[in-house]
């Protein structure tokens, strides 16, 4: 008998008190604020794309010698009594394991995106309840729009990611291949 009236008590407590959860309204001020909050997401998401786009240009443009020249050649420039051979050597090691660290560190702060894509989404998705709520259709179907426009957005941004790890076990196997060519010689 107590149970029930706790529950009776607690039922009622919950319908008449105001709901903080659903306090977004569908109103010019929330929609302001979900705009510009999706533009950063846009811009910030933009961002790494372009610069994935430089590091694939310059990718294409780049010669691994890993690649152009077998492992028993590799092993002969580094043994080769020729200063130039080694600089050359050295510095593509140096620019290779560089450009692995900085796609590393790129898709760390890809991977840092996709919580704010999904509370975008969560914010579309409680903008867009209260315009159903209230009525606005037109409101409601915008922003299901936005919360497609996120979940797609989460799966570009996983996409760049994998591009990028391809991107950056391409360096690291020149920078590894290059290291383990000058080895031998070092145990001459």
């Amino acid at each position: 008998m107590i149970w029930r009236l706790l529950v009776l008590i607690t039922a009622t407590a919950l319908i008449t008190l105001p709901s903080q959860a659903k306090s977004v309204q569908c109103n010019e001020k929330e929609w302001n604020k979900a705009l510009a909050a999706q533009k950063r997401i846009d811009d910030r998401y933009n961002f790494h794309a372009n610069k994935f786009n430089f590091w694939l240009s310059a990718y294409h443009r780049q010669v691994f010698l890993h690649d152009e020249f077998s492992s028993q050649e590799l092993v002969s420039f580094w043994q080769s009594d020729k200063q130039q051979w080694h600089l050359k050597l050295e510095g593509q090691i140096r620019a290779s394991r560089a450009a692995a660290d900085n796609m590393n560190i790129e898709t760390l702060q890809l991977r840092q995106m996709t919580p704010a894509i999904r509370l975008m989404e969560s914010n579309w998705l409680s903008l867009n309840q209260a315009c159903e709520e209230q009525g606005f259709a037109l409101n409601m179907i915008t922003s299901a729009g936005y919360i497609q426009v996120n979940q797609k957005l989460r799966k570009e941004v996983q996409k760049l990611m994998e591009k990028l790890e391809f991107l950056r076990s391409r360096y690291s196997q020149e920078a590894e291949s290059l290291e383990n060519a000058r080895q031998p010689s070092q145990h001459n």
